[in-house]
């Protein structure tokens, strides 16, 4: 018996999943534990405690340029978007190697992405997200 490799056994675990606009997914649970956390203390704690990288389903909503983040990411894109159907919108920065795919995505788009959340704005009620790939 093959042993399946663990990118088939993401997107088989992502088509299990009903993405509905409640907490349906590990994401999304990890949001709402930010979104509960009151001090930036508590919230920093959060994310230096959580190295997962989650399985992404994202309805674009804008594309734009990212100015300001580490080296490897500043001047490339970031994409607005719906996150695994809702509640939640994020704001995914993706590596610049990322470039040329991101030509071809436009408002409205649903991709999957690869990522971890590195940040989370309470004022705009917005994680910050970091994706290398781009699953399809």
């Amino acid at each position: 018996e093959l042993e399946q490799e663990p990118e088939e056994e993401l997107e088989q675990e992502m088509d299990e999943i009903e993405l509905t606009d409640g907490i349906d997914t590990e994401l999304e649970e990890a949001i709402l534990q930010l979104e509960q956390a009151r001090l930036t203390s508590e919230r920093r704690a959060i994310l230096e405690g959580n190295t997962t990288e989650y399985a992404l389903t994202l309805k674009i909503e804008k594309i734009e340029r990212t100015l300001l983040g580490e080296i490897g990411y500043r001047g490339g894109q970031s994409l607005h978007g719906l996150i695994d159907g809702g509640p939640y919108s994020g704001l995914v920065q993706l590596h610049t190697d990322l470039d040329d795919e991101v030509l071809e995505l436009k408002d409205g788009d649903e991709i999957k992405l690869l990522v971890r959340l590195v940040d989370y704005k309470p004022s705009l009620k917005r994680p910050v997200l970091k994706a290398d790939s781009i699953q399809g």
